[in-house]
C-alpha cells in the first residue's frame, strides 16, 4: 500500500515547520496555524505585522520590512492587475490605493520608499542596529495601508485586516 493512500486510524503523516530568524541565527518553529490551516501566506504576512504593531516586543526588525512589501505586492496584483509601484516615473500607489485620502502623493512617497529601501539590504542594517527604529516607522506605514484598504476595499478590510 503506497504512503499516499488513506491510512486508518488517526495518525500523523507529516509536520510542517517554519524558520524564522532570532538574533544572529535561525530557529525551527512549528508552522502556525494561520498559515497550515488557510494556505495563505497573505492572511500569515498580515498578522505578523499587525502583531508586531500592536505588540512591539514581538517585532522582528529584520523581516518586517518584507513583510509590508510582499503584502503590497500581493494587493497591487490582484486588486489593481499591477506588478510595478511605479513604473518610468509614473506613480500607481497615490491613485489607485491611495485613491481619495488625504495627502495622497505624500503618503505614497514614504510608502513607496519604505517598500524600496527599507525592504532590502537597508533593512537588515537598521533592523540589526537600530531595531527600536523599525517599530515606530512600521507603525506609520500600517497605518497607511489599513486607511487605504479601509477607505477604497471595505469588505477585503473587513476579511483580513479588521
Amino acid at each position: 500500500m503506497s504512503y499516499y493512500c488513506a491510512k486508518e486510524g488517526n495518525q500523523k503523516r507529516s509536520q510542517y515547520f517554519l524558520i524564522n530568524r532570532k538574533g544572529d541565527h535561525s530557529q525551527i518553529d512549528q508552522l502556525p496555524d494561520l498559515l497550515k490551516n488557510h494556505r495563505s501566506e497573505y492572511a500569515y504576512l498580515i498578522s505578523k505585522i499587525k502583531e508586531a504593531v500592536t505588540q512591539p516586543q514581538n517585532c522582528d526588525a529584520i523581516a518586517v520590512q518584507s513583510y509590508i512589501r510582499k503584502i503590497m505586492e500581493v494587493y497591487f496584483s490582484f486588486r489593481f492587475n499591477l506588478t510595478d509601484f511605479r513604473k518610468q516615473g509614473t506613480d500607481h500607489i497615490a491613485p489607485n490605493f491611495l485613491k481619495g485620502i488625504d495627502n495622497a502623493e505624500v503618503k505614497a512617497n514614504a510608502l513607496y520608499e519604505y517598500m524600496n529601501e527599507k525592504c532590502h539590504a537597508k533593512s537588515m542594517e537598521l533592523g540589526t542596529q537600530l531595531p527600536e527604529a523599525v517599530q515606530p516607522q512600521l507603525a506609520a506605514i500600517w497605518d497607511i495601508i489599513c486607511t487605504a484598504i479601509e477607505t477604497n476595499d471595505k469588505p477585503h478590510y473587513d476579511a483580513y485586516f479588521a
